[in-house]
């Protein structure tokens, strides 16, 4: 009797073309990565408002709130962290669809909250949700992508999330008109709760985490007969991944085999860029109050960094795909800190607000949707989850930091022109952290 023939599931993948089937995965990752990106950015838009209606002023404001978004960031950190190396254990879909149920719940509460501390404990418990949620979107993602396309598919699929902070800025100021503050928490909260059941029951588990955990050849047969059918996997079918099973904890592995230079390296840009882009997400609007913008200016002109974003990340995946992806991604940090510097000179100028605002969204988001992919890239499937998750966790540190040290120099009174120069420095460091991590054993691996 003839040997089954094995079936290797990445190079099934890889040699296919792109079907339905992991268009409509890759739609529903966005649309969690757009409620996630949704419901991290409205805190920084109603702020203002909650402030007005608690009786809280002037530079109280930096010192009060800047323990929430501390607190909602800190929940982003830790989620992500477990995250990860739980997704590498229990599947990618398992945590994903517990995350969408967390932080849609906790965004919902948070319609109720009455106090700044009733407000710090929703939102750390809505973080952990949001941290949870969008590196197993990433994995997901990566994971049904043929390699060919693979930066392409997860840039497209992650501008969901800029896209949600997007969408945050355009509806807050009109759900506040109509409701008041909490009206965009629950707006905020009901939308993950709606898609829950439909990524319950379309989304499937990572066929590459099915096999490398040996389970149901039945099931994995039947996902991959929907991306194409082959005459092997009606005949019991052996699979295989060519990545060997990992011991002990996913997170060690990051250290080993020579990626312990380029995973640091690699912390070090994720850091520095989260701490830039959360500095924005929850205090650009207050500071372009304090330049002289409407309140609607303000929210619609802050919005405008996502929107340069979303662009800036597909653009970055689809070259990536097609060249050398380090010197892209070096060039998006280094032309981010200049778009950066920029808008300290722009004053009251909507114009010039609008276009460095923008250029710094397209750079700078633009380079964190690169890294994302860069992560998904070079750490194989037993460890994919910890290395995206581990990342962006370690750059959640640097969403905490961003924010709590913005609420200090607000305290300290630094004006507009002193914040945007102090924040083009982070884009700098990861500028030089991305020059040498793209000569390191783990830049190899991609």
């Amino acid at each position: 009797m003839a040997a089954r023939q094995p079936v290797d599931v990445a190079e099934f993948i890889d040699d296919s073309a792109v079907s339905g089937f992991q268009v409509t995965l890759m739609v529903i990752c966005g649309l969690v990565a757009m409620l996630d990106g949704f419901d991290a950015q409205l805190i920084g838009y109603v702020v203002p408002a909650i402030a007005h209606g608690w009786g809280i002023a002037g530079s109280a404001i930096g010192a009060s709130f800047k323990w929430v978004f501390a607190a909602g960031l800190f929940g982003l950190t830790l989620g992500a962290l477990l995250g990860g190396p739980l997704a590498d254990r229990v599947g990618r879909k398992t945590v994903m669809l517990a995350s969408v149920a967390g932080f849609g719940l906790f965004t919902l509460l948070s319609a109720l909250a009455a106090t700044v501390p009733q407000l710090i404990l929703l939102r750390f418990l809505t973080g952990l949700g949001l941290g949870g949620a969008m590196p197993n979107t990433i994995a997901l993602t990566a994971e049904y992508a043929p390699h060919r396309l693979r930066s392409t598919l997860i840039t497209a699929m992650f501008v969901g999330f800029p896209v949600g902070n997007v969408i945050a800025g355009l509806v807050s100021v009109p759900l506040m008109r109509g409701f008041g503050w909490p009206g965009v928490f629950y707006f905020g909260g009901l939308l993950p709760l709606i898609l829950l059941p439909v990524a319950a029951t379309l989304l499937p588990e990572s066929v590459r985490f099915l096999v490398a955990r040996d389970r149901s050849t039945a099931r994995v047969a039947n996902i991959l007969e929907r991306i194409r059918p082959d005459p092997r996997l009606d005949d019991d079918p052996r699979f295989l991944v060519r990545e060997k099973a990992l011991d002990g904890v996913p997170v060690k592995h990051l250290f080993r085999e020579g990626r312990a230079a380029g995973t640091l390296l690699l912390w070090t840009a994720f850091f520095m860029n989260l701490l830039i882009i959360y500095f924005f997400v929850s205090w650009l609007p207050l500071i372009l109050g304090q330049v002289g913008l409407s309140a609607e200016h303000s929210i619609w002109t802050a919005a405008l960094f996502n929107t340069g974003g979303a662009l800036g990340g597909v653009g970055i995946g689809w070259l990536t795909d097609r060249g050398e992806p380090y010197r892209l991604i070096i060039g998006s940090f280094a032309a981010g800190a200049l778009a950066i510097a920029a808008i300290s000179l722009a004053g009251a100028s909507l114009p010039l607000l609008v276009a460095t605002i923008f250029l710094a969204g397209l750079t700078v988001v633009g380079a964190q949707f690169g890294i994302n992919a860069l992560a998904a890239h070079l750490y194989p499937t037993p460890m994919r989850s910890t290395g995206v998750s581990w990342g962006l966790g370690i750059g959640r540190l640097g969403s905490i930091v961003g924010p709590y040290i913005g609420g200090v120099l607000l305290q300290q009174r630094w004006d507009p022109h002193q914040l945007f120069l102090a924040a083009a420095v982070p884009a700098v460091v990861a500028t030089i952290a991305m020059v040498f991590m793209s000569r390191t054993t783990l830049a190899r691996h991609i």
